[in-house]
């Protein structure tokens, strides 16, 4: 900080200025233009420290894609649909305690660093890297857990309509039995759909874990209970949720769009022929070959991570101004030290 006088005024002044400019009630354009422009100061500052959880992330999708999606079309039983059907249910199990976890540890550590810095530019305050690490020893466990918690309840519906829909296939194939097929299939399809809708109903109302366990430091129940709390719908205000499940949907879309982009724009480049022109192991090849067929969904898992912790930590502080009045409390805090401090400042 200078020790000029007038200097520092100003400085302080602007800064109030810009807190105030960030701390207001927002519509939902209102909060993605804001969301931009926080990626835009602090982008390649957060980029530098979320490359590892993204490549945790990345090592994850990997295993889905390169494992599990694969063996649902290759059975070591052709003549035996019961064993077919406990192959998928193994397979569904293993990738999910495989790849599960290594998702929610990448996510869960890139998440709280982005809150951490994002909750600092929010407001006016110079950035703790020191700060930020702690936060991810202090809350990366629990977060993960609350994570689980969440994940699990979202993932319900989706569940009940996949267990209608085998038994479907049970009532036809051991009780030969039409009837139940019949009645099973369509509620089953219904069941993945009303799945669906209640994902990101639940995803939206609790999409503020993270900000509330990182800057109040609330886990468990009273995380999810302080979520759906600053979510809640009052008179003169709506609900928060929308925001949120508009979000999960922007973020999908992006994902999908910039990732079979990067695939298409790197399908076009001879890279099979430029690994064998290197004349190297064939297991070597083979590695980099992969390796350099997954770093477009590498890039957007790292840019995109980011687009998720930003907003939703805004979200959580628009939320706090329309019901708490935050944006008073912090000009309340600044008259008070002004009043304190001016004698001081010129």
């Amino acid at each position: 900080m200078t020790q000029d006088p007038i200097t520092r005024y100003t400085h302080l002044r602007n800064v109030k200025f810009d807190r105030l400019s960030r701390l207001r009630p927002m519509t939902q354009g209102e909060l993605f233009d804001v969301s931009l422009g926080v990626y835009q100061t602090l982008g390649w500052t957060i980029l530098k420290r979320i490359a590892l959880p993204a490549l945790f992330c990345l090592i994850a999708g990997a295993f889905v894609f390169y494992y599990a999606l694969p063996s649902y079309y290759f059975t070591r039983q052709p003549d035996s649909e019961e064993a077919q059907l406990i192959e998928m249910l193994l397979t569904s199990i293993f990738s999910f305690f495989i790849a599960g976890p290594l998702f929610l540890i990448g996510s869960a550590w890139a998440t709280i660093l982005v809150t951490r810095y994002v909750a600092d530019y929010m407001l006016s305050q110079l950035m703790d890297e020191s700060g930020a690490q702690r936060a991810v020893r202090r809350t990366l466990f629990r977060t993960i857990l609350l994570g689980l918690r969440q994940l699990g309840l979202s993932l319900v519906g989706v569940a009940i309509g996949f267990g209608l829909l085998i038994l479907s296939w049970a009532g036809d194939r051991w009780m030969n039995s039409e009837t139940a097929s019949a009645i099973f299939y369509p509620l089953g399809i219904m069941g993945i759909a009303v799945g669906i809708g209640w994902f990101l109903y639940c995803q939206g109302r609790h999409g503020l874990l993270v900000p509330v366990a990182v800057i109040e430091g609330l886990h468990g129940k009273a995380a999810l209970k302080r979520s759906k709390e600053l979510v809640r719908a009052i008179p003169f205000h709506g609900s928060g949720t929308s925001n949120l499940s508009a979000l999960m949907i922007l973020l999908i879309f992006l994902v999908l769009l910039l990732g079979f982009g990067f695939q298409g724009l790197l399908s076009l480049l001879p890279l099979h022929d430029a690994a064998r022109a290197l004349n190297l192991v064939p297991i070597v090849e083979a590695v980099l070959t992969e390796s350099l067929a997954l770093l477009p969904w590498f890039i957007v898992i790292w840019v995109c991570l980011p687009v998720w912790a930003a907003t939703t930590t805004l979200i959580y502080f628009e939320r706090r101004i329309r019901l708490e009045g935050l944006d008073v409390e912090h000009l309340s805090r600044d008259v008070w030290r002004a009043d304190r401090q001016s004698r001081f400042l010129l």
